[in-house]
């Protein structure tokens, strides 16, 4: 896949749109500038200054007890160096980030806004809406008690994060997950912290709640009529109503590879995409959904074995 280059279509300052781009565009702009790596700049000028001893930018920072990322199922998927560091490259711990997070509030332990890092005016510039709820780097929303929420939420195959900080409070949040199945952690931790802050469930939570419902019933019915289905057959079975198809069962050799083929590929195709490349979004109770669908394919795969007996067709055509 060959992504497009980078554009300028708007005039800066006149329309917000999300562009990871642009901060790879900036870190290029950084390099150009100071003639140094984004990593050396980004450790000289903003990490050592907040004291972020455990965090880098570097492909080569690899410590012994770094955490590895896993899938929905719990298997291990690659750790990437990304080139776009400016957007997706920092390594580092929650305590750490917890510094830059405290950086960015007003007089919090006698500590000066903008960690020594940034002005008063730059970090203004980064809190304050532009257009919509964007700010620079950063989003606003206003909260049920009136207070202001300062947030910026990362995703990337099995990381999953999110800081907020309500600056009028001095209060804030750092979540880090390794896991896809971190994503409804995330969600349902920072709700919870909504709503210790204001005393008011924010209303998302309910619609998150309320499809996950939705999933778990629509899984649970799935699963009672697979039973079912595993129940009649194995009461054919056990009639003499299904034969296996070695032994002269009612069946054409090319049905009997559609039958086992067709589940077999289905199959393969759910097990790569949300197993093996893991990029299916399954939070919400999804992934019971492709559990049971699976299960669904092995057992249509196993059934593709049986066929109708033909003595038992002929015994009822008599009757």
């Amino acid at each position: 896949m060959i992504n497009q280059p980078l554009k300028i279509i708007n005039e800066p300052g006149s329309q917000v749109i999300y562009s990871g781009g642009g901060y790879t565009l900036l870190q290029l702009i950084i390099e150009e500038v100071t003639g140094i790596t984004f990593s050396k700049y980004m450790d000289k000028e903003v990490l050592k200054p907040l004291g972020m001893e455990n965090s880098s930018y570097s492909d080569d920072y690899n410590k012994s007890n770094m955490s590895k990322a896993y899938g929905y199922f719990g298997q291990e998927v690659p750790n990437y160096n990304f080139t776009e560091k400016a957007a997706a490259g920092l390594k580092t711990t929650v305590s750490d980030f917890s510094k830059f997070v405290l950086a960015n509030m007003d007089g919090y332990n006698d500590q000066v806004r903008g960690g020594n890092v940034l002005t008063n005016k730059s970090v203004d510039l980064m809190h304050i809406p532009v257009k919509s709820d964007s700010g620079l780097g950063i989003f606003s929303k206003e909260l049920s008690d009136g207070s202001t929420f300062l947030y910026h939420g990362g995703d990337n195959r099995g990381w999953h994060s999110l800081y907020g900080f309500i600056p009028e409070k001095r209060e804030g949040i750092v979540l880090f997950t390794n896991s896809d199945n971190g994503i409804d952690l995330r969600q349902d931790i920072y709700n919870f912290w909504l709503e210790y802050e204001t005393g008011v469930m924010p209303q998302q939570y309910y619609a998150m709640e309320k499809s996950r419902n939705l999933n778990a019933k629509i899984v649970i019915t799935f699963t009672v009529l697979l039973a079912v289905y595993i129940l009649f057959f194995i009461v054919k079975l056990k009639h003499g109503k299904k034969l296996f198809v070695t032994r002269k069962g009612n069946i054409s050799l090319v049905k009997f590879l559609i039958r086992i083929l067709i589940p077999m590929i289905l199959a393969g195709v759910i097990y790569f995409i949300s197993y093996k490349m893991d990029i299916l979004p399954l939070q919400g109770g999804l992934k019971n959904a492709v559990i049971i669908i699976f299960a669904w394919l092995l057992v249509f795969f196993v059934t593709g074995f049986f066929t109708k007996s033909k003595k038992k067709a002929k015994e009822g055509i008599i009757a």
